[in-house]
């Protein structure tokens, strides 16, 4: 890892580069989140993501960058000059926990890319906002996210049952977290 920019926000990895997201970023958020599969392993994605939809999470985004105690923070995966995911802290409680979330372009997926944004988002978080304890929440049929929490040492913490109302179904979920400090 080897950090860069301000506030060292730039992280650069031999796989990818994880940086603070620009307006610029909208098209690859487009043409790579609209992907029913993303939609459906996670809560906050809408289908089909539009341009839209791209601009106004930007936006929220951006903004809060500025913040000197920002709610959430939100990296680019950027693989080849591209945005191909995002690894997120939200609703960050400095020195204290935070929520982790990511999503991944399919094509990308099984070559560690996520496992290993995964662990930089913790080293981050960690020295960024003093965070001593990181969550997740993960669909039970999202292995291919299970994994990558186990991968990074992730506890399974508890099922949910029928967390989520999505597409008028009721979906369980398996609470992970991992203790920093």
């Amino acid at each position: 890892m080897q950090l860069n920019g301000k506030n060292n926000m730039i992280i650069i990895t031999n796989k990818f580069i994880l940086r603070p997201f620009k307006k610029s970023d909208a098209k690859d958020l487009v043409k790579y989140i609209n992907d029913k599969t993303i939609y459906n392993n996670t809560t906050q994605v809408p289908h089909p993501y539009t341009p839209k939809h791209a601009k106004e999470w930007l936006k929220k985004t951006l903004l809060n960058y500025r913040k000197r105690k920002p709610s959430s923070f939100h990296f680019a995966i950027e693989v080849k000059n591209e945005v191909v995911g995002c690894v997120s802290l939200m609703q960050i409680e400095g020195g204290h926990k935070s929520e982790m979330g990511y999503w991944l372009a399919k094509k990308y997926w099984k070559k560690g890319i996520m496992s290993e944004a995964v662990s930089e988002l913790i080293k981050y978080g960690a020295k960024k906002f003093q965070l001593v304890r990181i969550c997740a929440y993960v669909f039970t049929h999202n292995e291919g996210s299970q994994k990558v929490l186990i991968n990074n040492k992730f506890k399974k913490e508890g099922l949910l049952k029928k967390a989520v109302l999505k597409d008028d179904k009721f979906i369980d979920e398996i609470l992970f977290a991992k203790i920093i400090k």
